[in-house]
């Protein structure tokens, strides 16, 4: 299995989880996926940026407290890569 494979055969399906898990009113998969390491930031569409990994964490799961009872979340790959570290 190539690198970009792995990385989809792993990532696709976990994020349309965490996705699905937010649309539902828990944030905690999506959180558990998103890096701690500063420096994190986040570009809502809707709020003014969160910078550090206490505000993007708090971000995610204000959005998530709004929803309950959705339908599972599913993606269509449009374009994938991978390079060293880099996905």
């Amino acid at each position: 299995m190539s690198d970009l494979e792995e990385f989809l055969a792993h990532t696709l399906q976990r994020h349309a989880l965490a996705r699905t898990g937010v649309r539902n009113g828990d944030a905690i998969l999506l959180i558990e996926m998103l890096s701690t390491r500063d420096p994190v930031t986040l570009f809502p569409a809707a709020q003014p940026p969160k910078r550090g990994w206490a505000e993007v964490r708090q971000a995610f799961q204000r959005v998530a407290s709004l929803y309950s009872n959705s339908t599972p979340v599913t993606f269509d790959l449009v374009a994938a890569g991978v390079s060293g570290d880099l996905a």
